[in-house]
């Protein structure tokens, strides 16, 4: 483990691994290069080294067309933060524009209430039959750094904070599809009010990020902590 940024390694365990460091390049092997608009690096939006701030507006990186990004499994997602806006702010998402889907896929986000939010809509169209979302408890909205980290285990969504479980596990039978069509947003929403591809609204985080990471794994509540008490033991984490 270098710089306490992921606990596995090797293309197929680690999908993403954005440093952003100066640019949303990928180092986890899979060239998941991110296509930057309107982010500022520097050491100071950073946590690790550099970090992107996001002007909550335009700011955003995309990733187009990733099929290591599309979990056919257990997954986490996890990224440091530090926001302080009342308003949702996206960090990581999977927008699907197929014929058979249209809506988003992933989304680990906090909401107006500023708690984590992770959620995901499967592999059908009715509503309520495959959307799915785990609310923490933790408000994270407070121009400090957090750990956010969303896990899929298979069979549950789960939400942790700074090491710790910060919601209680939920259900998720119809697991998200995805196609040749989808692509994943680094601080940026997007939802379809319909079924027509292209009419969709949008949305940007406003705040700084950091170390965001997509691993093809669910990690238990032990290696979550243990990759937060390593990072706060180097680094001082507060």
């Amino acid at each position: 483990m270098s710089l306490g940024e992921h606990l596995g390694g090797g293309t197929t365990i680690t999908r993403g691994l954005w440093h952003l460091n100066g640019s949303s390049a990928d180092s986890s092997g899979n060239g998941n290069n991110g296509t930057d608009t309107a982010i500022t690096y520097s050491l100071a939006n950073g946590k690790f080294g550099q970090g992107g701030s996001f002007n909550g507006t335009t700011s955003c990186s995309v990733i187009a067309n990733a099929a290591s990004l599309r979990p056919a499994g257990n997954f986490t997602i996890s990224a440091w933060v530090n926001c302080s806006s009342a308003n949702v702010l996206m960090v990581f998402q999977s927008f699907e524009l197929s014929a058979t889907s249209k809506y988003y896929g992933i989304a680990l986000y906090i909401n107006a209430g500023k708690v984590v939010v992770f959620s995901g809509k499967g592999t059908g169209l009715v509503a309520g039959t495959d959307y799915q979302a785990i609310t923490g408890n933790t408000s994270v909205n407070n121009s400090v750094w957090h750990n956010v980290i969303g896990v899929w285990d298979g069979s549950y969504l789960r939400v942790y904070v700074d090491g710790k479980s910060d919601a209680t596990a939920v259900a998720w039978a119809n697991a998200a599809v995805y196609t040749t069509n989808n692509f994943i947003n680094l601080g940026k929403q997007q939802y379809t009010f319909d079924k027509t591809p292209g009419y969709y609204s949008t949305a940007f985080y406003a705040g700084k990020m950091d170390e965001v990471i997509v691993e093809g794994v669910a990690w238990t509540p032990v290696q979550v902590q243990k990759y937060f008490t390593f990072a706060k033991g180097r680094f001082g984490i507060i």
